[in-house]
């Protein structure tokens, strides 16, 4: 809080995966790990990502969503909020 009582709020995103030097916590490595089973896993597979609110599922989702484009071997992604 500031002098005259004023505060700034953070906002509830998630970090964009063109960030990278923002992402923190071991994301990017799990997002990796994930994209490898994605590479090596036989169709059809799901993967759930499953966790409490605000640990950064969403962050992780679009890295592993960023790294699949980035292939050569484009792997369509479908991401579901239930």
């Amino acid at each position: 809080m500031t002098e005259k009582g004023q505060f700034n709020l953070l906002p509830d995103r998630p970090l964009p995966a063109d960030k990278d030097e923002d992402i923190k916590f071991g994301h990017k490595y799990l997002a990796k790990t994930i994209t490898i089973i994605v590479n090596k896993a036989e169709p059809p597979f799901t993967i759930g990502l499953f966790g409490k609110w605000g640990t950064g599922k969403t962050t992780i989702i679009g890295l592993i969503k960023k790294q699949l484009n980035d292939q050569k071997k484009k792997i369509k992604t479908v991401y579901f909020d239930a």
